[in-house]
């Protein structure tokens, strides 16, 4: 019997599990950093800092930027980034087909403080069309726990009968705290690298989000 013949409930993060904007991300915060008095990070020091942070302001704040400039560095940032496109990573649009198909209800959760964003986003991708509005959530990254809980609960749902799946140890730590199981993507478009993942001790790491649909 597969995992996903024993859930009832399906959760993924957008960034990096769903959606290719890593990269994207991180040029565009290379551009918007400097503007606000802070320093650019490199490509490895960006998807390190991108993990159990408290809030936006202690994210930019490792780069050197003031906290009372978090709104501005957040608006001027999205939008940059509002006009960029992107596309769903290779495997997220059969998975959460085959998903469906088993009736298995999805949701959502991301960091994203811009709901127009995220919802951009989720046209851009094509993955739009899989979650219902009332089962996106978005916010600062210490309420991951609180909306997986959420979404879960509000169905009836025990947490052991339900997954989350993300790209970060944020994501693994927050998974696990609601009591539901973990499983962490580590692949070239995931937002932290591999090792940082596994230092979540989540219940499984993927290399690629399709083999969720064999994952015993």
């Amino acid at each position: 019997m597969t995992l996903l013949e024993r859930v009832q409930i399906a959760g993924f993060d957008l960034d990096g599990t769903l959606v290719d904007s890593v990269r994207t991300s991180y040029e565009t915060n290379c551009l918007v950093i400097p503007r606000f008095g802070g320093a650019a990070p490199d490509y490895e020091e960006f998807r390190r800092a991108l993990t159990c942070f408290r809030d936006w302001s202690s994210f930019f704040s490792q780069f050197g930027v003031p906290a009372e400039e978090t709104e501005k560095i957040l608006e001027a940032y999205y939008e940059i980034e509002y006009v960029s496109h992107f596309n769903a990573i290779n495997g997220s649009i059969e998975t959460l087909e085959r998903i469906q198909q088993k009736a298995i209800p999805l949701f959502l959760v991301t960091t994203n403080p811009s709901r127009e964003n995220v919802f951009k986003r989720m046209r851009d991708s094509k993955i739009e069309k899989f979650f219902s509005l009332e089962e996106v959530y978005n916010g600062e990254s210490s309420a991951k726990e609180t909306s997986i809980r959420e979404a879960v609960l509000k169905r009836g749902i025990e947490p052991s009968s339900a997954i989350f799946v993300g790209d970060t140890k944020n994501d693994m730590l927050q998974a696990k705290s609601a009591g539901v199981i973990s499983i962490g993507i580590a692949n070239e478009f995931s937002y932290n690298p591999r090792d940082m993942i596994l230092e979540a001790n989540p219940d499984y790491v993927l290399q690629n989000i399709k083999d969720l649909l064999s994952l015993e």
